[in-house]
């Protein structure tokens, strides 16, 4: 039985196995594979601790919830970004929101309720005459009615 245990361990180290996590050393784990980003190992300490943006590397952001680091969504304009963050143009990322953006108002009453927002509305019923199709807005277009449709920022 002692064979077996003592040829099987050396069998497993000449294929570049190991026993334990340990064994791998570098932060490693067992199998040849890296750890997982952001997994503890020997040469990572984890999430840092944070403050502010500022004590976060470059691409991460401070998460006030948990006071550490944590990856930011990377964006060129608003649709990149989930509800409650916006796009920083000058780093190109996602981040925390105290208001939502215009596109994100689900109302009329809140988009008019904002400066930096303009209501868009949508026509009812419209028309501009035999063999003609219309939206509403285009010239020679006559709608019954506008709904609001959607809120839009109010720069052009």
């Amino acid at each position: 039985m002692l064979l077996r245990l003592i040829l099987l361990t050396a069998s497993f180290s000449l294929i570049g196995g190991c026993m334990v996590d340990h064994d791998c050393g570098g932060g490693g784990m067992c199998g040849g594979g890296k750890a997982p980003s952001g997994a503890r190992g020997a040469s990572d300490d984890g999430p840092r601790a944070c403050n502010s943006d500022s004590d976060c590397a470059a691409d991460e952001l401070c998460d006030p919830s948990t006071a550490q680091c944590r990856s930011a969504t990377p964006c060129e304009d608003e649709s990149a970004c989930e509800s409650g963050f916006n796009c920083d143009p000058a780093r190109a990322l996602c981040l925390p929101a105290a208001d939502p953006t215009c596109g994100e108002l689900p109302s009329e009453v809140g988009c008019l309720a904002r400066a930096d927002c303009r209501p868009v509305y949508a026509g009812i019923e419209c028309s501009c005459g035999p063999d003609c199709t219309c939206q509403g807005g285009e010239p020679g277009c006559l709608c019954q009615s506008f709904e609001f449709f959607r809120c839009a920022d109010a720069s052009p």
